[in-house]
């Protein structure tokens, strides 16, 4: 019996730096673990934040060029008149005399009623 419980001091002598070690070597496992999730976390922040700009800047170079093709509205110029020039014409329709015009009117209205 005395065999057994120097037997059983031994093993727990030797058993709690083994537990020890084995406690230290889980935590900085632990430990290991934590800075590679907080690593992975930080890449994916960076990353985010470089697609962000990355899309921002694309944004913007199209923004220039959509500017860049865009053409102002160029308005021809006004036509001068020279000095003492008569006015310009307003064309052969303001010349149609009265009656012509009321012959043509009445031309019209008579083909409207008779169907032609």
């Amino acid at each position: 019996m005395r065999r057994f419980v120097l037997i059983a001091a031994l093993m727990a002598a030797v058993a709690a730096p083994a537990a020890a070690q084995d406690l230290r070597a889980l935590q900085r496992d632990n430990e290991i673990r934590m800075e590679q999730d907080a690593a992975r976390q930080q890449a994916v922040a960076l990353s985010n934040q470089l697609t962000a700009i990355e899309s921002r800047l694309g944004t913007e170079q199209a923004l220039r060029q959509v500017e860049a093709q865009r053409t102002p509205l160029r308005l021809p110029a006004p036509v001068q008149a020279a000095p003492g020039a008569p006015p310009p014409s307003s064309g052969p329709i303001a010349g149609i005399p009265d009656d012509r015009l009321a012959a043509s009117n009445a031309a019209i209205a008579a083909a409207v009623r008779d169907g032609r």
